[in-house]
Order: C-alpha cells, then structure tokens, then sequence
C-alpha cells in the first residue's frame, strides 16, 4: 500500500514600491495583477512573494506604470538586466 500527503502551499505577494506594499492576486512572467487599483509612475519595484513563509524577491521594471483603470499592469527585467 502506497501512502501519500497531500500539501498545498501558503502563498503571499506583494508589490513594493519604495515605501508601498501593493498586494498582489496573480503574478506571471509578463505582468501582474494588483488586489485593488493603484497608481504608479514607470518606475522600478521588487516582487516579494512568500512561500509557507520562506521570502523570495525579484527585482521588475513597470515600463507602463499602473492606473486606477486597470488592476493588472505589464512587468518587464530590470533596467540594469538584459531580458533573458
């Protein structure tokens, strides 16, 4: 007899933005998408997304900022990293 655990993760992100924490329903590779509307300038942020409580951040450029329009903005590499 085989026996299995199942797991499901807990999973947390946030947009920071200087001093903001911008939290965050979904992420991919080309952009994410913000619990409620915000407004950014083109700027340059850090994804940090905890997995069961263990941190990992990514450094992203925001090439159109984000409007009040719309939750969901494009997220691009670093201006000081070449896209892969």
């Amino acid at each position: 007899m085989i026996s299995a655990a199942s797991h499901s993760s807990v999973v947390t992100l946030e947009l920071l933005v200087g001093e903001r924490k911008i939290p965050l329903v979904q992420m991919s590779r080309e952009y994410l998408i913000s619990q409620t509307p915000v407004e950014l300038p083109v700027t340059d942020a850090e994804i940090l997304m905890h997995v069961d409580g263990k941190p990992t951040r990514m450094a992203v450029f925001l090439p159109d900022g984000c409007s009040l329009e719309n939750r969901r903005f494009r997220i691009a590499p670093p201006r000081n990293q070449a896209p892969d």
